[in-house]
């Protein structure tokens, strides 16, 4: 039966996840979300060639199917020069930020498409959750994502911010992203963010992870015959081996502890498992869990999917263990 909980990929990584889930159903509700993905998104991914009605599509799609959390609040400014979405709901504590980068395959999705789910974090932290609009491809090739993301963390320090807490996140493209902004914050020597969560981070531009052959098929949403495609967009005239470009290469330097969630039956599932391979090998603290039949970025359906929210919750566990003090205001 399929398990509907996270499982720890063993024996590269140790511990794992705080639990493992146990064996459960899919929900039902996951179910029929499996089948219309499948039955009208993939295939439309995978002929649509206009990156203005893929942007307009998936922000319809946001503002239909993602649910905002009851009392969610959302303030635009800038950072570091970066226009920014800060999302919170409940009491926060204004020294607690996440920086989430949201996903989109570098070329669409912004701080309103993920603006519900940076109020999910955010209640279940009692964090800040800063989104950063973030330039996209094809308009801005690499480095441009990445100076944007730097911008933002080094004016948080800038601020007076302590590195202990902040915490680094993001899904898809803007997981891979999270995890190059690490890597090029130790390569020029600033402090180090508290810890990091991705969902389905896509970390390999080489394209070489065995899952993209083996879960190909498999994946509901995401069509592998595209990739090759949105990664040249991103890339341009840099190295797709290059570790700023490719973290799942990176050599780092004492990591801090990291929480990756991905799906069993995804294209990405290996550039997760890279990653979390990486960050375990330099002596850093890694929570690697795959779901059994989840979609890409699941996460995203948080009010309307169990797994979803469960999955949601597993952050809000690992984020009270490690990212700094709490100190509640009321709003």
């Amino acid at each position: 039966m399929a398990s509907r909980g996270p499982q720890t990929r063993r024996p590269a990584l140790p511990a794992g996840p705080e639990h493992n889930g146990g064996p459960r159903a899919m929900s039902l509700r996951l179910t029929l979300f499996n089948f219309i993905l499948r039955a009208i998104e993939k295939p439309y991914l995978a002929r649509a060639t206009d990156v203005g009605a893929l942007r307009r599509q998936f922000d319809r799609a946001a503002e239909r199917w993602f649910i905002h959390p009851e009392g969610a609040r959302y303030r635009p400014y800038r950072l570091g020069g970066v226009r920014v979405l800060e999302a919170s709901q409940g009491r926060v504590d204004r020294h607690k930020v996440l920086i989430w980068l949201h996903g989109g395959g570098f070329f669409q999705g912004s701080p309103e498409t993920h603006r519900h789910l940076g109020a999910a974090l955010s209640a279940r932290t009692g964090a800040r959750v800063i989104l950063p609009r973030y330039r996209l491809t094809p308009e801005h090739a690499y480095p441009a994502a990445l100076e944007d993301a730097r911008a933002c963390y080094t004016a948080l320090l800038d601020a007076g911010y302590d590195p202990a807490c902040i915490a680094l996140g993001g899904d898809s493209a803007g997981g891979g992203l999270a995890f190059s902004l690490l890597l090029d914050a130790q390569q020029r020597g600033l402090p180090t963010p508290a810890c990091l969560v991705a969902f389905s981070p896509w970390t390999d531009h080489t394209l070489s992870g065995s899952s993209l052959r083996r879960n190909a098929r498999r994946d509901v949403m995401l069509p592998v015959t595209r990739l090759a495609e949105v990664r040249d967009s991103y890339v341009g005239s840099a190295d797709a081996r290059d570790p700023l470009v490719s973290p799942a290469f990176a050599r780092f330097t004492a990591p801090p502890p990291a929480l990756i969630q991905a799906s069993r039956v995804e294209i990405l599932e290996e550039d997760a498992a890279s990653i979390g391979a990486r960050l375990h090998d330099a002596g850093g603290l890694v929570r690697l869990q795959f779901w059994r039949r989840t979609f890409h970025v699941w996460q995203l359906m948080q009010g309307r999917l169990s797994e979803a929210d469960e999955a949601l919750d597993q952050v809000g566990a690992f984020l009270a263990l490690h990212l700094g003090p709490t100190e509640p205001d009321s709003h």
